[in-house]
């Protein structure tokens, strides 16, 4: 396990993810100050979001994988013989990942660098839909809305957690003051950052909302949404911190 060695030529780290989407999406920025101290970096992430984060850090090898709930806990049998062809000669975790640069001065700025982009396919066809949606909505500014924690509505989980995601979501009347308020919508079209199947447990407020054209399938498909928004409103990590991160 690292211990905190500032040094990492040569070395070959594995790094393993605890948590959730939103904490993955901000702490990955901090990947760099590991490869600018030397290290060759495999990381693991949620299946969820490979395809995204495999796009964004191109010089890291990226391998999905659920995710672990201990340090202890091992690794899916799946993905062991790709971890042992790459020889990791250090593990550290997803929370280790910003302490490298912790004790810098001065600390490297900005400390939590933009670095999520998604794949050249996914932008390519967002530009096209965004192009059509502001021709459409000619002057608007398009804002991106994440309004609704999907796990509030899951059978799964246990109360605790279902509570929690309700903390993080809002009813849809009030989103709705907003989305069809005659002076705001005049200036801006607001755009569904929910997956499809989510959004209908959900429901959709009513008023200036659109829903991305190509299609949410996949968090790379919200990342190359929100390239191409103005802003974004969202009530829970994963897509504030998402947004945050989009280069």
């Amino acid at each position: 396990m690292w211990n905190g060695q500032r040094d990492l030529r040569g070395e070959r780290v594995l790094v393993t993810h605890q948590t959730g989407f939103g904490d993955q999406f901000l702490l990955f920025a901090t990947v760099r100050q590991w490869r600018d101290a030397g290290a060759d970096i495999m990381l693991t992430c949620d299946h969820a979001i490979h395809g995204l984060i495999q796009a964004s850090l191109p010089g890291c090898t990226v391998l999905a994988a659920a995710h672990p709930l201990a340090v202890s806990a091992p690794l899916p049998t799946e993905a062991q013989e790709t971890i042992k062809s790459f020889a990791p000669t250090l593990q550290a975790t997803l929370l280790h990942l910003p302490l490298l640069a912790a004790d810098d001065s001065p600390r490297p700025q900005p400390y939590f660098d933009a670095c999520l982009r998604a794949p050249a396919a996914a932008r390519e066809r967002a530009s096209t839909w965004s192009q059509t949606l502001r021709a459409r909505e000619p002057g608007k500014r398009l804002v991106g809305l994440f309004w609704d924690c999907a796990q509030r509505h899951a059978t799964d989980i246990g109360s605790k957690e279902r509570c929690w995601a309700g903390l993080r979501s809002v009813p849809l009347a009030q989103v709705e003051r907003f989305t069809t308020h005659p002076a705001l919508t005049r200036e801006v079209q607001f755009v569904s950052l929910h997956h499809p199947v989510a959004e209908l447990a959900n429901g959709t407020p009513r008023g200036a909302v659109s829903h991305y054209g190509p299609g949410i399938a996949s968090f790379a498909d919200t990342a190359a949404c929100m390239e191409q928004l103005d802003a974004v409103l969202s009530v829970d990590a994963v897509a504030a911190n998402l947004s945050t991160m989009v280069d």
